[in-house]
């Protein structure tokens, strides 16, 4: 969904978040003009985006008419966030900080909702002796992929969730037949990359769940 207001003086298009959407604390601001931008320094001079507490931020050109700015730390959560580029004026709130860091050392994804560890208060899981930080409070063990495809570091935010979704190496550049291709579906899939990197579960490698593959 988005704010259209393909009349504004400045072009725009389209502008994400919606007004009064709640997002993720980690959502950048989107904004999509109606044709190419030759001056971006000006249209970014023309971005005001406010939250309290302040953020500071960078701007991202996606492509030649479509501009993101990122702030630098997490917007605060249960806030709202005003945003003004030329003669619009919108805004959005922002929801709960979900927050999940991946350890890729020790192979485990950590998930906090407003600074509490998930799951608090839940029946803890059982420990098996070889699998350590099994059963901790909003940690949950992870295989991180394969040694010879590193999973990439940063800050991501999510970009879609879906209940199942087919996973096919040729869409890297990898055909299926290959002995490193793959075809499979793969459930609860969390998008966090244009480019296809998604946080999903992996029922088939349980044996390598906290532990390298």
């Amino acid at each position: 969904m988005a704010v259209n207001s393909a009349g504004d003086s400045v072009g725009i298009a389209a502008v994400l978040p919606m007004r009064g959407a709640v997002v993720g604390v980690a959502h950048p601001v989107v904004i999509t003009f109606g044709h190419p931008v030759a001056d971006r320094q000006a249209v970014e001079r023309a971005i005001d985006v406010r939250s309290a507490p302040a953020r500071t931020g960078k701007f991202e050109w996606l492509d030649d008419n479509v501009v993101q700015w990122v702030p630098d730390r997490f917007w605060p959560a249960h806030s709202t966030v005003a945003l003004s580029v030329g003669g619009l004026r919108t805004n959005f709130e922002t929801g709960p900080a979900v927050v999940g860091v991946a350890d890729i050392a020790k192979h485990t994804f950590t998930v906090s909702i407003d600074g509490v560890p998930a799951g608090t208060g839940a029946p803890p899981l059982p420990t098996p002796h070889h699998r350590p930080h099994w059963g901790e409070e909003g940690v949950l063990p992870a295989s991180m992929g394969r040694p010879e495809f590193e999973t990439p570091v940063g800050t991501y935010h999510v970009i879609s969730k879906d209940r199942t979704v087919i996973m096919d190496s040729s869409s890297v550049g990898i055909p299926v037949d290959d002995p490193d291709g793959y075809r499979l579906p793969v459930d609860y899939a969390v998008r966090i990359t244009s480019r296809g990197l998604y946080v999903h579960s992996a029922r088939g490698r349980s044996g390598q769940w906290g532990l390298r593959m």
